[in-house]
């Protein structure tokens, strides 16, 4: 059978989701913890790759197994005593052999957290990227605007770091918005997938917007010229948290 599982971690000591020889990541300790669980090999397929140091609420992988010695819905409770405590199963399904993590997957959405002060938050640095700005200095409401011009379907390019190169940088935003609880701030975005760091990327351009160190302007430059240098920088991975992944 093909078992689909919901996967939730911290990313802060993993390197990332794909395995990688002599380095610890979410993929890797997965595979381990299921194999011991099942007594078979087991080839984990994720939904997506996560960089070192981003977080997930709902990655999703599949796998497929032999004669499964439990019902599906036990799973998650078998493996995650398996598991490190930076990780766990939090849902497992059956679902068809067609169906794939990674390319039956329809939309997926982020959320990137920050906060502005111009000293450090220890107890939000693990999970929330600091900006060097007094909150007074941030405009929520320009930052409202950035990110209703980047929904749709655009070439993205401008907001992608080299590393992963596509045939195709066109991609569909079917939202992105900013929520504020407390002294975090956090953009949401969902599409239908993104370029390596383009959440990441998109933050820091919205970020510059609203602090007015970058133009509104710079996005259509952006989308126009697929010129890297009309966005922001790069927000630090620590911020970024893979929330869902949905299917038909």
């Amino acid at each position: 059978m093909r078992v689909l599982l919901t996967i939730e971690y911290n990313g802060k000591d993993f390197c990332g989701w794909q395995i990688q020889p002599e380095k610890r990541t979410v993929q890797g300790v997965l595979t381990e913890a299921l194999e011991a669980v099942f007594g078979q090999k087991i080839t984990l397929h994720g939904s997506g790759r996560t960089d070192a140091g981003v977080h997930a609420l709902g990655q999703k992988a599949h796998f497929d197994v032999e004669n499964p010695p439990m019902p599906v819905n036990k799973i998650p409770l078998a493996v995650n005593v398996k598991l490190p405590a930076d990780v766990a199963v939090t849902a497992a399904v059956e679902v068809p052999l067609t169906l794939e993590a990674q390319y039956s997957a329809k939309k997926k959405t982020y959320r990137y957290d920050f906060y502005l002060s111009v000293f450090p938050r220890p107890l939000y640095n693990d999970f929330a990227a600091q900006v060097k700005y007094a909150e007074e200095k941030f405009d929520a409401q320009k930052a409202e605007k950035a990110l209703q011009k980047l929904v749709g379907t655009h070439d993205y390019t401008a907001f992608s770091s080299t590393g992963r190169p596509v045939k195709d940088a066109t991609r569909t935003l079917y939202d992105a918005h900013l929520v504020k609880n407390g002294d975090l701030y956090s953009v949401y975005v969902t599409g239908n997938g993104f370029l390596y760091n383009m959440v990441r990327i998109i933050v820091g351009t919205v970020v510059e917007i609203a602090l007015s160190a970058r133009p509104l302007s710079d996005i259509d430059a952006a989308f126009a010229t697929r010129d890297r240098l009309k966005c922001g920088k790069t927000f630090p991975a620590h911020g970024l948290t893979l929330v869902s992944v949905e299917y038909e």
